[in-house]
């Protein structure tokens, strides 16, 4: 995105975080918002702003690191916030894998593959994602998949998870959004 704050670029009119932030607030009883830059304008949603303590950002495990400790829940939901379209269902059927495969991971399928930004997860597993990023392994899907996650369905909507991560993405999704593919079904994932 040219170094610009992702969570604060405007798609149709609103900033990402916004759409992330009513889609995600119903869902849950308190959110947490991982910002390393910018913090001011995550704080204005009244939640805690979370920021890595390494000076590098290494990385989805160290803002997961921080996620887990701040947690005032012993489960923490993780969202990107590139994706405006998260289901709304996501925490039910985040639960629903969890309790059916009896682990501590969950992770949204999209019908192709796994969706790890998108996930539920034990905060007992701290301990171990700091050993493994101590260690050196950066990898979100890495450290998720050693722990034998269920995998939560989402086949029938695979476009919930797609995300806004370069400027020719806004331009197709600002398409999409805006009706000018013909079938009912892409609106529906896509609305306005």
């Amino acid at each position: 995105m040219q170094g610009r704050d992702k969570g604060l670029v405007l798609f149709q009119g609103r900033r990402l975080i916004d759409r992330v932030v009513n889609r995600l607030e119903p869902q849950v009883a308190a959110l947490l918002l991982s910002a390393n830059r910018h913090a001011e304008d995550y704080r204005a949603f009244g939640w805690p702003v979370l920021s890595d303590t390494d000076a590098e950002y290494p990385g989805p495990l160290a803002g997961l690191s921080r996620g887990m400790e701040a947690a005032m829940t012993p489960w923490l939901l993780t969202v990107p916030c590139d994706g405006p379209w998260l289901p709304q269902d996501l925490r039910q059927r985040l639960v629903k894998a969890i309790e059916v495969g009896k682990t501590s991971v969950a992770i949204a399928h999209d019908g192709k593959g796994a969706q790890f930004s998108y996930a539920l997860i034990h905060c007992s597993l701290h301990g171990d994602l700091r050993a493994c990023f101590e260690a050196g392994d950066r990898r979100l899907g890495g450290w998720l998949m050693r722990h034998n996650p269920a995998l939560a369905d989402f086949s029938d909507n695979p476009q919930a998870f797609t995300n806004l991560n370069r400027p020719e993405d806004f331009d197709r999704a600002e398409r999409l959004g805006r009706g000018l593919f013909a079938d009912t079904e892409t609106r529906e994932y896509f609305p306005e």
